[in-house]
């Protein structure tokens, strides 16, 4: 059964496939099961520059994007939550890309991962332009879970999205005015993959 998804940003927003979307139009995604929804940078990529504090244009695009590694446990833990013991075939990538650029290389990476591949297809990647335009996919979804590297990103989900999980923040500025989120338990933090399927079984 085909899903119905619309789109509630009035930016573009468009998946792998080059689908394009504005405001009340709608994109039609093969779905079944539970959602889970994972971002990219930081999260599913290890790539140390761009989840620094130099997180700047130039370093973006220095990155030697053809050596970057999937962080460590990524595929295996991906695998085993599409199980049946724990119930979430699909899964989907969800990554702001609003330098056309790093978007791209960032895109060409995905491609190039055969594991990955394996487990999200291209009809299950999602690239916005701003960090907020990831809430409205995650609801059109009908997500049960997002993984982001950024409360800032995380907080616009929370009573929205049942399970947030903040990885490996890197963001000092925004972690000290949003870690009442995590106190609270609305928001819980991991800093591996490793830590993830106990939250989710």
């Amino acid at each position: 059964m085909n899903k119905i998804l619309f789109t509630i940003s009035q930016d573009k927003i468009e998946n792998q496939t080059g689908e394009k979307a504005t405001s009340m139009s709608v994109i039609n995604v093969n779905g079944y099961g539970r959602v889970l929804c994972v971002g990219l940078a930081g999260v599913i990529m290890n790539n140390t520059q761009a989840t620094g504090d130099a997180r700047t244009r130039e370093a973006l695009l220095a990155e030697d994007y053809a050596s970057i590694r999937t962080m460590p446990d990524a595929i295996e833990i991906l695998k085993r939550l599409q199980e049946r013991s724990y119930g979430y075939p699909e899964i989907h990538i969800i990554s702001r890309v609003a330098d056309p650029l790093i978007g791209a290389m960032c895109k060409r990476w995905v491609d190039q991962q055969s594991e990955l591949n394996g487990i999200i297809p291209k009809k299950h990647r999602h690239y916005c332009h701003h960090r907020e335009d990831k809430t409205g996919i995650c609801l059109n979804l009908g997500a049960e879970v997002m993984i982001d590297d950024r409360i800032d990103i995380l907080r616009h989900m929370v009573g929205r999205v049942e399970r947030l999980i903040l990885f490996r923040p890197w963001d000092e500025n925004e972690n000290i005015l949003y870690w009442d989120l995590v106190r609270s338990g609305k928001v819980t933090m991991v800093n591996s993959w490793e830590e993830v399927p106990a939250l989710l079984f």
